[in-house]
């Protein structure tokens, strides 16, 4: 194709559909944007800034999603994971900085580009308004749904294979203080619970009802009750404490009014909510430990499920959204690094956020090519941060300080270098937020606004003419 006829194409997503296309070569440039694209680059040397021929390599292709423009000179900034290593993002920031929005904003967008599904883990319930729109199903969890933890993650994983897996998981999580001795006890326990229900290291067993964790606090607690009645003075005393520690850690989940893990309907399998479009998993009910076993479950499922599907050849099947992540992100061995490193051939993507910024290990970071760092009021924290992924500390801690809300300091580890340093933009949103203020007819002066009602209330912009 000669020069004189190649087309540069913008493409602008406005209200989640796509927007204007650059006229081609040497026609007339009239909107802010062409501007911003034909200024020089006069920015400050801290700020990476692509050439213009960058910016629209970015723009193209299937997978390139439209995030906001840079905040001194207007360019449009795009997410394009073929060109980074990989299409892991991972938002960091403080309450009230944007990390949702920025959050459903992007699985708006990518399900609308690319339409791969998408499981969110949802701590507080704030997602029900976007899984509404992309016509998903929301799970409440303790309510209308039950996820049997016990339950392998794919049809060929042992039983056997995953007690081991589930007993490193509620190890961590629980920090167990006698960490050896109980999570042999607790494995020996899965065990139990499994056999107990006819799974055998027959795979034709494999399809029976699993027991669920109910089954295995069951378990320990007969140990521990045969040794009190005397029949079973043969346990030592270490291994007794064991048991019965370990037993007070998991009776909260098991037993009202927490009981969360315990069958209470038929559950749903996690390997099928992975291949069911949109798909959230409301946790607002449980309590942070229990909210921290189900994001370790499903990560290490996730794992396991991605090998089973094999190599994607370039698509993107699913997106997982983890929000308030920081259990995840605090820990080098954490389950998210091995996906991250391998995730890109097989498909997966994650979404990462946290408002807990001193928990993030930067040893974890290292392996998620695109980070969002929006406000953070913690200096020490932030300056951690901005250490550890290489950016000038003293230029930017007084502007993650001073972010307003949807203001992106970004990091992108590329594939091949495209351009060096942070970009500094704003995000720009599909959804926007709704204010309702109640007045009162009655009482004269200035209005009474009697409550701000804004937490799940949203529309969607219209296109822009």
């Amino acid at each position: 194709m000669s020069e004189e006829s190649y087309e540069m194409r913008e493409r602008v997503v406005r209200g989640g559909l796509l927007g204007k296309l650059l006229t081609p070569r040497g026609a007339q440039l009239t909107t802010g944007a062409d501007l911003a694209l034909r200024s020089s680059l006069a920015v400050m040397p801290q700020e990476g800034v692509p050439p213009v021929s960058v910016l629209f390599e970015i723009a193209r292709g299937e997978y390139a999603i439209y995030l906001g423009r840079t905040v001194n000179l207007r360019y449009p900034v795009y997410w394009n994971p073929n060109y980074l290593l990989n299409q892991h993002i991972c938002i960091l920031g403080m309450s009230g900085s944007g990390k949702s929005f920025t959050i459903k904003n992007l699985v708006i967008r990518m399900r609308q580009k690319f339409f791969p599904n998408v499981l969110i883990l949802d701590p507080v319930g704030e997602y029900s308004w976007v899984v509404d729109t992309l016509d998903g199903v929301e799970l409440v969890l303790g309510k209308n749904a039950f996820i049997n933890i016990l339950e392998p993650p794919t049809e060929s994983t042992s039983p056997f294979e995953w007690a081991m897996h589930l007993s490193d998981i509620l190890t961590k999580v629980l920090e167990l203080k006698q960490a050896p001795l109980q999570r042999r006890v607790l494995m020996e326990a899965i065990t139990e619970a499994y056999i107990r229900h006819g799974v055998t290291e027959d795979p034709t067993t494999w399809r029976r009802p699993m027991p669920t964790l109910a089954d295995v606090y069951g378990i320990l607690r007969e140990k521990e009750d045969a040794y009190v009645r005397g029949q079973r003075r043969d346990m030592r005393r270490s291994l007794v404490e064991a048991i019965s520690g370990l037993s007070q850690k998991l009776r909260p989940f098991v037993s009202p009014p927490g009981n969360w893990f315990a069958e209470r309907s038929k559950p749903r399998p996690l390997r099928d909510l992975a291949r069911s479009g949109v798909v959230s998993i409301n946790m607002s009910g449980l309590s942070q430990t229990a909210q921290n076993i189900i994001n370790f479950v499903v990560v290490k499922y996730l794992e396991l499920l991605m090998r089973e599907w094999g190599i994607a050849h370039g698509e993107i099947r699913l997106v997982l959204v983890i929000d308030e992540a920081w259990k995840l992100l605090k820990d080098e061995e954490s389950p998210v690094v091995p996906i991250a490193r391998e995730a890109r051939k097989f498909g997966f993507s994650m979404i990462l956020a946290t408002q807990n910024i001193g928990d993030v290990n930067p040893d974890v970071l290292c392996n998620i090519a695109t980070i969002f760092l929006m406000n953070i009021q913690d200096a020490e924290a932030a300056r951690r941060l901005l250490k550890s992924l290489g950016f000038n500390e003293e230029h930017y801690l007084p502007r993650l300080a001073g972010a307003g809300q949807g203001e992106i300091l970004a990091k992108f580890t590329w594939k091949r270098p495209k351009w060096l340093g942070p970009v500094h933009f704003r995000f720009e949103g599909d959804i926007e937020e709704v204010w309702v203020t109640v007045k009162s007819p009655d009482v004269p002066g200035p209005e009474v606004v009697v409550k701000n009602i804004i937490a799940q209330a949203f529309r969607l912009r219209q296109p822009r003419s």
